[in-house]
């Protein structure tokens, strides 16, 4: 049953980007009818194309082999998801009657953001082949902190510690927030330290480190904002860059 389940496992996660786009353009149309939403249209954009190009690239994947693809797939699935709970956050917003399905959704979408992380570390481990202590070090800490920082963010189930809805149903920091980019920098400065010392071609060193740079810019030039879709559209450009760089071309390299 389990090898079943990782032979269909790509078609499950095709099926899944798909009903992500289905899901984000169906709720895009209630945009357009209530004048709350008129000046999250361009959020409902971003992420129907964001969800779109997702199904796209994870079809590309589908039918390929070797190192690092599995960890691939999964991102490309969750990036779709995360436009879908993004999407779901936008229209919820701001409305005190949805205020428990908000937090939900908050809920959701950090802890997706902690897996996205690590599953960066593992693709970029396998295939740029991380190797030395670092590496052996990164492979025990950082599971570690990730499990911490789940039950951090878990924990404001029971108090607000990273983060609260206001009456308003709006989202606000809570007053040990900063926790929340414990695990996030630890990954992020591990993960970029090996890739650079990784004996690769730089062309494939630049492609990783576009996962760590790319949201990070747009997260410092929107002020950090909370449930910003072009984040995630920076983390699926990413993703496109390194498929296109890396995974061809040690496909490339394997083939010959």
């Amino acid at each position: 049953m389990i090898n079943k389940l990782k032979q269909n496992a790509a078609t499950l996660g095709f099926i899944l980007t798909i009903a992500s786009v289905l899901f984000v353009m169906a709720f895009a149309v209630l945009f357009f009818s209530e004048a709350r939403l008129n000046d999250k249209l361009f959020d409902a954009g971003v992420d129907s194309l964001g969800a779109l190009f997702s199904a796209a690239l994870f079809f590309g994947c589908m039918k390929q082999k070797g190192n690092g693809i599995r960890e691939l797939r999964l991102l490309i699935a969750l990036v779709s998801i995360s436009f879908s709970v993004n999407e779901a956050i936008h229209y919820t917003f701001g409305v005190s009657k949805w205020s428990s399905v908000i937090f939900v959704l908050c809920l959701t979408t950090k802890l997706i953001d902690l897996v996205m992380i690590y599953l960066f570390y593992s693709y970029v481990k396998y295939t740029l082949a991380f190797s030395g202590k670092l590496a052996k070090l990164s492979d025990k800490i950082i599971p570690v902190f990730l499990a911490l920082e789940a039950l951090v963010i878990l924990s404001n189930i029971f108090y607000p510690t990273t983060f609260y809805l206001d009456a308003a149903g709006m989202y606000q920091a809570g007053k040990v927030a900063f926790t929340e980019d414990i695990y996030l920098t630890l990954a992020s400065v591990l993960s970029a330290i090996l890739i650079i010392r990784s004996h690769n071609p730089i062309n494939q060193k630049l492609a990783a480190m576009t996962f760590i740079l790319f949201p990070l810019i747009e997260y410092v030039a929107n002020g950090a904002e909370f449930a910003n879709s072009v984040q995630y559209g920076m983390v699926l450009m990413s993703l496109i860059i390194m498929y296109c760089i890396i995974f061809i071309e040690k496909s490339k390299t394997l083939a010959s």
